[in-house]
């Protein structure tokens, strides 16, 4: 099982939209989410978590 912050810490970001738009920060701004959207210490900053789970096959 596998625990992920919906927004991650991108959110703590005041300018999340326009840097959004600006591809450079936008790399910058995916790279940190990717970094950081699994890691148990910092899912408490994210406002929302995500629980996936993979069913496994019987028999």
């Amino acid at each position: 099982m596998n625990t992920y912050a919906v927004e991650g810490i991108t959110w703590l970001d005041k300018d999340f939209f326009a840097n959004m738009q600006n591809d450079k920060k936008r790399e910058n701004l995916i790279e940190l989410l990717k970094i950081t959207e699994n890691d148990s210490y910092i899912l408490p900053f994210s406002p929302h978590m995500m629980i996936a789970v993979k069913k496994q096959k019987h028999g």
